[in-house]
């Protein structure tokens, strides 16, 4: 089992974009090797990469996260990150 990241969101302060460019984009690109976000593990925050090996990710964006997928929009596919180096 792995570690849910959150890379947006307004009640968390953790933005991937500023908000009001956010709720208009079209496309986000990413860098992996980049990617910042948080996570919540035994009860604490931590602030870190997102893709910090290589392996297989589930990538989950939607308007509720804290509502089952078929009562939101969502978007759900999987990401397959060889590599953690950028040249």
């Amino acid at each position: 089992m792995g570690v849910w990241h959150v890379v947006h969101d307004s009640g968390e302060k953790v933005f991937i974009l500023p908000e009001d460019e956010y709720v208009k984009a079209r496309r986000i690109d990413v860098t992996p090797s980049k990617l910042t976000g948080i996570s919540w593990i035994n009860g604490k925050r931590f602030d870190g990469l997102v893709f910090g090996l290589p392996g297989e990710y589930l990538i989950y964006m939607a308007d509720n996260l804290e509502t089952e997928a078929d009562n939101t929009f969502h978007f759900m596919g999987k990401v397959f990150l060889n590599s953690t180096t950028t040249h």
